[in-house]
């Protein structure tokens, strides 16, 4: 297995560019448990049906991205608040 991740920004000011890598983490991070709880779902035979494995992967893709963007609007606000120069905000 690979454990890296290769990303593209087209970040114009350094708070945008250094929140790729770590947004990026979190999905690597994140992926395992999101591939596990698609695997236990289509285990059940839910997805026999067509198109119901394909809506089953897209429902998990988004509660990662759910889950991802909201630890980083969370973090990104107590950052910004304290540190980050005001005209990186």
């Amino acid at each position: 297995m690979n454990h890296y991740t290769i990303w593209q920004t087209s970040a114009r000011n350094p708070y945008s560019l250094l929140t790729v890598p770590v947004e990026e983490t979190l999905h690597v991070l994140l992926r395992p448990y999101t591939h596990q709880a698609i695997r236990a779902q289509i285990a059940t035979g839910l997805a026999s049906e067509s198109g119901v494995a394909r809506t089953i992967v897209d429902e998990w893709l988004e509660v990662e991205e759910a889950v991802v963007g909201g630890l980083m609007r969370a973090g990104a606000t107590n950052i910004s608040a304290r540190s980050w120069p005001r005209a990186w905000r």
